[in-house]
């Protein structure tokens, strides 16, 4: 349970986004996207929270550390699980969401970034519910080849991307990403 200083350092926090009133709770595990093992969509995301409602979400996601479902996956990939923060987040309200490697993950390709989107909210994509639609950025030039609905913003999209890996160090990234009213 999080102490009374938690609890007001997340109402401040709160307080920043008072258009939103809906929350995404979600998991950020040590062990979640290794080297070794992802462990996305093991934990459990609450989605669409009222702040009332939020001490019960994060609860939901905390003991999902302990699930059976973590458990057998650790075990099969011979990772320990790890500790796990909770992520308080204001929902958007997503038309597209996806995933972008900002390097090709199977070719390794450092030209090509490979994404998937799906319409509306990404959850879907991320636990392996959806599959979405694959589409391409190419480096330098940001060339996009993909569904027309990403392409207004599939440049925006690609200058994300190369800001993210350039904050990590040019680190390859796996990045979660979703557009609400064109942005």
């Amino acid at each position: 349970e999080p102490t009374p200083q938690a609890w007001a350092a997340l109402r401040a926090e709160l307080r920043r986004f008072p258009d939103s009133g809906r929350f995404a709770v979600r998991s950020s595990a040590l062990s979640e996207d290794s080297a070794a093992a992802s462990f996305a969509g093991a934990y459990e995301s609450e989605l669409d929270v009222a702040e009332a409602d939020l001490g019960a979400a994060i609860a939901r996601v905390r003991a999902s550390a302990g699930s059976e479902r973590v458990a057998a996956y650790a075990e099969g990939v011979q990772v320990a699980s790890g500790g796990l923060a909770v992520v308080v987040q204001a929902m958007v309200p997503a038309d597209l969401a996806g995933v972008l490697f900002t390097v090709h993950p199977l070719t390794r390709a450092l030209d090509t970034m490979l994404g998937t989107v799906v319409t509306g909210l990404g959850e879907g994509l991320v636990s392996g519910e959806r599959t979405g639609d694959q589409f391409t950025l190419h480096r330098p030039d940001g060339g996009y080849e993909g569904p027309e609905g990403l392409a207004p913003t599939a440049a925006r999209l690609h200058d994300e991307a190369h800001r993210i890996e350039g904050t990590f160090g040019g680190v390859p990234q796996d990045i979660e990403w979703a557009v609400a009213s064109g942005r």
